[in-house]
């Protein structure tokens, strides 16, 4: 692939700005080219079957011929309606005390306004045939963007497992005892495997008709809870630092979009309209979350009460809610194999086939070792390791396609949290700002990282220029 290729003038490997000694885009890119296995009869009957053999390896414009544009909403709002986004929706409710009314109108603003920012990433990966680890290397540098890339697979990572485990406490529950929870998790693996092995063109497929039987559910849990509507209490204002405390939760759970978006497109055109892509992309993640507020607000805790109430109907609502997190595993699991290939140098001799059984086998064991001992310290763990997107986002949006050392980015990604520290609240630590002002760990992550990383930058150029 040519720097022509990518619609930009010669971004160069070897830690070359730009503008600096023309080379090769090639060096850096093409990952996955020397996979073993690679062109084998094995690798051939799967191609046949669908499945997606490539790796990390950029993909040529001449294979980037995806034109279901649809396919952006679809993947993101079957995976916002399931479990794991339904938990953050009802928090502003059930935990914060908050009026239907006051927490729909958080949500609903503010999930518009945190994902726009991942959603005009997304743009960037149809124009570049590039996974979003990828492209992340022409801001943060290759080395310097393995660091990036763990924390990327540790964010991931930590939500597929919460999502498997909320999925098979729920099939546990269900069978009355007579599948543990351990099982449930596998039994909600196995086919969100299934789909991160078939790679990309059968997890839209997937994705396209997935969201349906949750749709169905929640419009069916709202109408057997909608009678309590007129029976809600009216509770006192929020105060300032509860409503900054859930815009931050908000912004950790949308924000970390940015970090993945640009994985599920990358086979599209890159003459693909930007603006179809943006707004596909903020209406899939937005949309389902705006109605999750509203629904299930409204509803509290219908799902519980119907397995009780509604008998074998009940249960049949909550087997459906249980594999609701296929698409969301399935899409984690999918864009963690890729990362695999990104994080270890080398390592794209392995096939993405392999490394999604590598990450199935480490998610089915944390979610099973979660449930038993440590789910809300990794609860804990993943919504900490979150703040750090904020400046990822950042980064990203302000510099896109070169390979610089990293200095700039690193230092302006690193430097922020003398302040996000004490600024956090969590239920474990909640610093001497956060007290006073609620949690503004998230906004002083992006904040500062902005204002550092263009002086840095300009540093950062005007020293290459003097090295070369």
């Amino acid at each position: 692939m040519s720097s022509q290729e990518i619609g930009h003038k010669s971004p160069l490997p070897h830690d070359i700005e730009k503008h600096g000694s023309a080379s090769s885009i090639e060096a850096i890119t093409q990952e996955g080219s020397t996979e073993i296995l690679a062109g084998s009869s094995i690798w051939q009957k799967l191609q046949g079957f669908g499945v997606e053999t490539r790796g990390a390896k950029p993909v040529e414009i001449e294979a980037r011929t995806d034109t279901r544009f649809f396919n952006v909403f679809t993947v993101f709002s079957t995976s916002m309606l399931s479990l794991l986004p339904i938990g953050t929706g009802i928090i502003p409710t059930f935990i914060y005390g908050l009026s239907l009314r006051d927490s729909f109108l958080l949500i609903f603003f503010f999930t518009f306004l945190f994902t726009a920012a991942p959603a005009w990433i997304l743009t960037f990966a149809p124009q570049t045939g590039m996974r979003q680890m990828v492209q992340s290397r022409y801001s943060y540098g290759y080395w310097p963007n393995i660091i990036v890339c763990l924390l990327t697979m540790a964010t991931v990572g930590g939500f597929c497992v919460t999502a498997s485990s909320i999925g098979g406490q729920c099939l546990a529950q269900v069978s009355g005892g007579k599948i543990s929870t351990e099982v449930g998790i596998v039994i909600i693996m196995i086919p969100a495997s299934f789909l991160a092995f078939s790679g990309y063109k059968i997890l839209h497929i997937y994705q396209r008709w997935g969201w349906i039987p949750t749709f169905v559910v929640l419009c069916i849990t709202f109408g057997y809870g909608g009678k309590g509507l007129k029976n809600q209490a009216t509770p006192p204002p929020p105060e300032a630092p509860t409503v900054i405390n859930i815009i931050a939760l908000i912004a950790g759970y949308l924000i970390s979009w940015g970090n993945v978006v640009g994985d599920y497109c990358v086979y599209m055109p890159a003459n693909t309209p930007k603006w179809r892509l943006f707004t596909y992309c903020l209406m899939g993640i937005s949309l389902p979350l705006a109605l999750v507020a509203y629904k299930l607000h409204s509803t509290g805790g219908v799902l519980g009460a119907m397995l009780e109430d509604a008998g074998n109907f009940g249960k049949f609502i909550l087997v459906v809610v249980a594999f609701s997190v296929l698409g969301s595993c399935g899409r984690d699991m999918y864009t963690i194999s890729v990362d695999w290939q990104i994080l270890i140098p080398k390592a794209n001799k392995v096939p993405r086939l392999i490394w999604v059984v590598v990450t199935a086998s480490c998610v089915v064991g944390v979610a099973i070792g979660a449930v038993r001992s440590f789910y809300a310290a990794l609860e804990n763990f993943v919504y900490f390791i979150a703040y750090w997107s904020s400046s990822y986002v950042a980064v990203i949006m302000l510099e896109f396609i070169r390979l610089p050392p990293g200095i700039a980015a690193t230092a302006a990604s690193l430097i922020p949290w003398a302040l996000v520290v004490p600024s956090m609240a969590e239920t474990w630590y909640t610093g001497p700002i956060a007290k006073i002002t609620g949690d503004l760990g998230f906004e002083f992550a992006g904040i500062i990282t902005i204002l550092l990383y263009i002086p840095f930058r300009m540093l950062e150029i005007r020293w290459r220029k003097g090295v070369n």
